[in-house]
């Protein structure tokens, strides 16, 4: 009787070669897509928008809340009024398309290169990452730029005499003190629940003292300062940390207010396929969307930390 032996990680068991995968059209399109897909922060951060006709979505930025028809008190038989819908300014975006294709070649299929392979695969998901959400970071420190809801620390966080929780606060504060342009009273009620980080601006967090005084006493061993890692929630905001935002740049946004992402088409990965010219195998990595912010007062910049 054969000796057994209990597998104990994904790494143990058979492992695929390269001939394995290309004998299957749809391994190398299923890998990119799975170790893509959820790793856009635009994604996290934006709602789904409506469909891209055309490559083209219509869009009004900054709606208000409230109709422009007062409610009334109606009587016995009385007609109700109509609410009449305000729109913000009309706004249009263009879908772009980004690709980037992985190659195997005859001789990475000979000598069953499996580690080229896979890290083709892993460049090109980090490209593309990289690359929508560049652009949409842009977006929104442009958008931020021109609402004016841009907010500079006191003092560069890695400063002794910063005071993070301040700097955030009044990034919080620019957000939910908005109001309809043009209408100092009305009140846009945006609720902040996300701070985003460069990962280099975290480090500089978590060595500030000052944001960690307040962590003592039965909380005192879960303070940052001890364990050397950020909460996933701090001030009342979720934590998102990325290397797309530039560093000394934090946001502070309402997640799935501050705008859309509408696919013309969504990630995909074409199937395998042999180009005989250059003895390789080939699948293209493509996405097709545009990204509209249609509430930019629903986010504010934090500057020079």
């Amino acid at each position: 009787m054969p000796d057994l032996y209990p597998i104990v990680s994904v790494q143990d068991g058979p492992q695929l070669t390269v001939n394995d995968i290309i004998k299957d059209p749809a391994v190398v399109p299923r890998r990119i897509i799975d170790i893509t897909a959820q790793r856009f922060i635009a994604d996290q951060l934006l709602r789904k928008g409506p469909s891209a006709t055309a490559g083209v979505v219509k869009f009004w930025q900054s709606n208000p809340l409230f109709s422009s028809t007062a409610s009334e008190v109606v009587g016995e038989f009385g007609q109700f009024p109509v609410g009449v819908n305000d729109l913000g300014q009309l706004m249009l975006t263009q879908t772009a398309k980004r690709g980037l294709g992985v190659r195997i070649s005859l001789e990475m299929v000979n000598r069953n290169d499996i580690d080229a392979v896979n890290l083709q695969i892993n460049q090109v998901s980090n490209t593309m990452v990289r690359d929508w959400d560049s652009v949409f970071m842009a977006a929104t420190l442009a958008a931020c730029a021109a609402s004016g809801h841009t907010v500079a620390a006191g003092h560069p966080w890695t400063s002794p005499t910063a005071n993070p929780r301040k700097d955030i606060s009044a990034a919080k504060l620019a957000i939910t003190a908005a109001t309809l342009p043009g209408a100092p009273t009305e009140y846009m009620g945006f609720q902040p629940d996300t701070l985003v980080l460069n990962i280099n601006d975290v480090t500089a967090l978590e060595s500030n003292g000052e944001v960690w005084a307040p962590w003592t006493g039965n909380v005192a061993n879960a303070s940052p300062a001890v364990t050397g890692q950020l909460p996933y929630r701090l001030f009342g905001l979720d934590v998102w940390q990325t290397w797309h935002i530039p560093a000394g740049t934090a946001l502070v946004c309402e997640r799935h207010t501050i705008g859309f992402i509408s696919d013309e088409r969504p990630l995909q990965a074409t199937p395998l396929r042999f180009w005989e010219d250059t003895e390789t195998y080939r699948s293209n990595a493509v996405r097709q969307s545009a990204i509209g912010l249609d509430q930019p007062l629903a986010m504010a910049t934090i500057s020079a930390i």
